[in-house]
């Protein structure tokens, strides 16, 4: 599936390959992230996962999980509509340095997502992952760590490039793990780019 790359930070990280690490980029897009992604490319995906999840959660007072929750856009969203026990966890310290400073996290974790994470089974009443899919990011099988994290029955959203969710047989992958799969919505998410996503709603 074809997509612009973009350019300057979004095309490094767009352009990884298996087995490559995105931390220094990140950590050196941290400051114009919001307004690159935002402004220049009009990057959505953050709404568009946010608001598939407060469509599934009625009680404000849910713990949600955040992964790959980078300068925290999805978390702004979340705790401007009314939940305030959000735990964001990512492995770049430049961006989490910008997350907290905009105060929508009830805690910060720093952890690779690629590893055993160091949070209980069933901690969570619902999760959400936004612009974490692909190489030099997560690939499915890296899922199942994170699914454990969520209780049974709990919303999960997933938000990420659909290129390499086509390319790469992600469906199949994905319909493999510990969870159920309600929809998967295939949509553009930046403004000013071809950027095809993939929206996967499930629930552990």
């Amino acid at each position: 599936m074809g997509q612009d790359p973009g350019t300057g930070p979004l095309e490094k990280v767009t352009l990884l390959r298996a087995g490559d690490r995105s931390d220094d980029i990140y950590d050196e897009w941290a400051d114009t992230y919001d307004a690159n992604l935002l402004g220049d490319f009009g990057y959505t995906g953050h709404t568009i996962a946010a608001e598939a999840l407060l469509e599934r959660i009625t009680d404000t007072h849910a713990s949600i999980v955040d992964y790959g929750c980078g300068t925290g856009l999805v978390g702004e969203r979340l705790h401007a509509a009314g939940y305030p026990a959000i735990d964001g966890v990512d492995y770049s310290p430049g961006m989490l340095d910008i997350c907290r400073e905009k105060g929508s996290y009830r805690a910060m974790i720093k952890a690779d997502l690629t590893r055993p994470l160091d949070i209980p089974d069933a901690t969570y009443d619902a999760m959400i992952c936004a612009g974490v899919m692909g190489a030099g990011h997560l690939v499915p099988e890296h899922f199942a760590e994170l699914f454990r994290t969520v209780k049974p029955g709990g919303p999960i959203i997933l938000f990420g490039n659909g290129t390499p969710y086509v390319d790469e047989g992600y469906a199949e992958r994905f319909a493999a793990l510990d969870w159920t799969i309600e929809r998967t919505t295939m949509l553009n998410y930046m403004a000013t780019l071809k950027r095809p996503g993939a929206l996967v709603i499930g629930r552990r």
